[in-house]
């Protein structure tokens, strides 16, 4: 075995544990920023300050058709917490500084 075997492994384990890492904190951040999104898209196009009953019918058809797509991310109470982080949340520099 090369001597500088121990040392290349090593760097290369460094590499693929930086990357695993890098890919980790993209993944995340690409998660809140669509959930942000979804909750802003609800709440700014779709509900429009209409009545709770209103609200809560259109957002438990949203939740039904894309629980079926895309699956139990995306049910009723996944999609109601999207709204409130963008309510709780409006200004997205925010989300992504506390994101990152």
């Amino acid at each position: 075995m090369p001597e500088n075997y121990k040392q290349t492994y090593d760097k290369i384990v460094k590499m693929i544990e930086t990357a695993k890492h890098k890919v980790f904190e993209t993944a995340n951040f690409q998660t809140v920023y669509l959930f942000w999104h979804i909750g802003q898209e609800l709440k700014d196009n779709i509900l429009k300050g209409q009545k709770a009953e209103y609200g809560k019918s259109i957002v438990k058809n949203m939740s039904k058709d894309l629980e079926f797509q895309y699956g139990r991310s995306y049910e009723k109470s996944s999609v109601f917490r999207m709204i409130q982080f963008y309510e709780e949340f409006p200004d997205f520099e925010k989300v992504a500084t506390l994101s990152q």
